[in-house]
């Protein structure tokens, strides 16, 4: 997921070391109350995440991002249909005061229907097209903390996948970077195992 921040947000432990990029108007709240905000639907509202307290404005997708993401979800469906619940773009609730909507979650299957958005996944990947430091500091500590198993970073420009594994604090014991001819097979998740050089062509398989 992309986004053009101007300044460090607020909470240290979540987000030393960002680098400054631009950023839209913030606003302190909570999830209770973004959840009424996000509750006022229009063709006119911004895409949003709530990040330590503040909503952040998201930058519109342009077709690289968006490409990338309809085929991690073929593959992901195509492996994983019916045994795990694949969430792409949907919300998770990470804690009172952070909201994220990752590019693609895999998570188990809740047990009713109306329970709250997860708080963690066995993945999560984004997608980053620019303004990747910001994948791997702040969303990186937020999602160690939340205890995703597993966290992968596609990078579109560069055309490889950096796989976070072993979450510990607020980072990942293990690393590697995935590259074309080469296939990635999960940690989490048994069952997947999905090939880089699919996610960067023009159709999977």
């Amino acid at each position: 997921m992309d986004f053009a921040p101007t300044s460090a947000l607020p909470s240290p432990s979540v987000t030393q070391a960002v680098v400054p990029l631009a950023m839209p108007r913030r606003h302190r709240t909570t999830r209770v109350e973004y959840a009424k905000f996000a509750a006022q639907d229009g063709p006119l509202r911004p895409r949003t995440e709530l990040i330590a307290g503040e909503i952040i404005d998201m930058t519109p997708q342009g077709h690289r991002h968006a490409r990338a993401i309809i085929r991690l979800n073929h593959l992901l469906v195509e492996a994983l249909a019916r045994r795990y619940e694949i969430r792409p773009q949907m919300p998770m609730g990470l804690r009172d005061d952070t909201e994220l909507e990752p590019d693609l979650c895999v998570t188990a299957f809740p047990e009713a229907v109306d329970t709250d958005h997860p708080a963690t996944a066995l993945l999560v990947i984004e997608v980053a097209v620019s303004f990747i430091d910001y994948d791997r500091e702040v969303k990186l500590r937020l999602y160690a903390s939340a205890q995703v198993a597993e966290y992968w970073i596609v990078d579109v420009a560069a055309q490889h996948i950096e796989v976070y594994c072993d979450p510990q604090g607020t980072t990942y014991a293990s690393k590697r970077t995935w590259r074309a001819g080469e296939v990635i097979q999960s940690a989490a998740i048994a069952e997947l195992a999905v090939p880089v050089a699919q996610v960067f062509s023009a159709r999977p398989g």
